[in-house]
Formats: structure tokens, C-alpha cells, sequence
């Protein structure tokens, strides 16, 4: 990772990646119990990002309640460590995903924040990031983000390409 500027870069790139995704854009705005046999969602990043949908700061229970959101992701970057030629040394991706009490549970006795968990898995564990380098999935960490909202907390470390070593 050479500058902290591309690594700012990696949270918009990690959002479009998600945005793009039918999975994620139906269990995102789709607030029924069957979201996956609902229409697909006609909504670019900027929709996503303007209606809080994907959010890019952290969530904090005031800030939940304004959103009007039931289902929501958080991307934020985490655990930056520098170099002495301030570079960046290393770096967490930490994705929030969020939603009510009332919309976790989908047809068959599915889970919202499982299915949302494992397609971000499927799409982003071992992705390069044009900007930062290639994620790897660490943790998916439930946790309650407020009284009504709960959340896994998904954390992936970014690994510069230029540097992993490979062993043959």
C-alpha cells in the first residue's frame, strides 16, 4: 500500500463492488420477508450512499435512527499501522451489516444477516483492490449496534501485492 490516499480510495471501491451485486441490493432495499424473489432494485452507488443504504462513516445508534433504514452496510477503514518512510504498513476493512429485529428473519427460516454476510464473503475474500491491494476476510463478529439493530461486524485486512511472498 503506498499512499493512505489509495487507501481512502479502497472504502468507494469496496462500495461499488457491493452496489453492483442483485444479492445485496435486494436483502438491502427490499424490506419483506422474501426479498430475494422481489424486482431487483434499479439503484446506482450514489442512490445507495444518499439514501443510507451503504453509509461510509461509522454507525452510532442517533445516527441509526435518522437513517429510516431498516437494513443497512457500513464500510470503514480500521487499524492503519505506518511505515517510517510514512507509508502505510497495513490496514482493516470493517463492513457493518445491519439491520431491525423485525426484518432478520426471511422465508424458510433464512437469516438476513447471514445471507448478506456470506455474499459479502463470496464477492470480496481474496479480491484485488485496484487501489490498495488484495482483501482477506478475518472475522464476521455479531454484535448489537443499539437496542432494536443488530449486526455482524465483517473485517478483512487489505495485504499489498507488491509485498506478500509467495513459496514454491
Amino acid at each position: 500500500m503506498r499512499k493512505l490516499g489509495n487507501l481512502k480510495k479502497a472504502v468507494i471501491e469496496i462500495a461499488q463492488i457491493l452496489a453492483q451485486d442483485e444479492t445485496i441490493c435486494k436483502l438491502l432495499v427490499n424490506d419483506s420477508n422474501d426479498p430475494l424473489n422481489e424486482a431487483t432494485p434499479s439503484m446506482t452507488l450514489n442512490d445507495l450512499i444518499d439514501q443510507k443504504y451503504i453509509c461510509i462513516f461509522p454507525p452510532v445508534e442517533n445516527r441509526i435512527e435518522d437513517y429510516g433504514r431498516n437494513t443497512f452496510l457500513s464500510i470503514l477503514l480500521e487499524d492503519i499501522t505506518f511505515s517510517n518512510e510514512d507509508k502505510v504498513n497495513s490496514a482493516s476493512i470493517i463492513i457493518y451489516a445491519s439491520t431491525n429485529e423485525d426484518h432478520i428473519l426471511l422465508v424458510n427460516n433464512k437469516n438476513r444477516l447471514l445471507e448478506i454476510v456470506d455474499k459479502i464473503a463470496e464477492l470480496l475474500d481474496n479480491k484485488k483492490i485496484s487501489v490498495a491491494g488484495k482483501l482477506n476476510l478475518r472475522t464476521a463478529v455479531h454484535t448489537m449496534l443499539s437496542e432494536f439493530h443488530s449486526a455482524y461486524r465483517i473485517r478483512f485486512t487489505l495485504s499489498d501485492q507488491s509485498t506478500e511472498r509467495v513459496e514454491i
